[in-house]
Parts: C-alpha cells; structure tokens; sequence
C-alpha cells in the first residue's frame, strides 16, 4: 500500500492523472488520445522480485489515431466508479 501511496503521488506530480476503483481487474494506462494498453498486469503495486507466487499478468498496447474512440469507451465506465 505504501509503495502504490508514492508511485500514485509521483505520477500525478508528473502530469499524469490516476483514476482508482474498486472491483475491477482489468488495469489501463492511456497516453493522451493515441495510446491505451490495457490487462492484468499491476503496474503500481506488482512485486518485481520473482517467487513461485508470482502469475502470470499481461498488457496490450494499441497505439495509433483510430484509438481515440476506444479509449472513450473503456475509460468512461472506470470515471463513473471513481474513487476519491
């Protein structure tokens, strides 16, 4: 918990703007309206030592200008749920 405190804090002094919800498995970082990459994988919080406890996570990455509207559709959902 306090590691995903600091990385939060040091994403949103960055610029970046964090979103956390409750109930949601799925994880997704956008880069302005041209990438979304969206899975499993906790980018905040996940271990970076490997142990045999570890499973396995995945992301996809989409880039591209066709993009915009995807990341409409997966994001919208997520702000409604919003946690402050």
């Amino acid at each position: 918990a306090t590691e995903f405190k600091r990385a939060k804090e040091i994403l949103e002094g960055a610029g970046a703007s964090v979103i956390l919800v409750n109930n949601v498995h799925s994880k997704i970082i956008t880069i302005d309206d041209t990438v979304i990459i969206q899975g499993s994988f906790n980018w905040l919080s996940a271990s970076r030592v490997m142990n045999e406890f570890q499973r396995e996570e995945s992301s996809i990455l989409y880039k591209g200008k066709l993009v915009s509207a995807f990341i409409q559709k997966a994001i919208s959902p997520i702000k409604s749920k919003a946690i402050s």
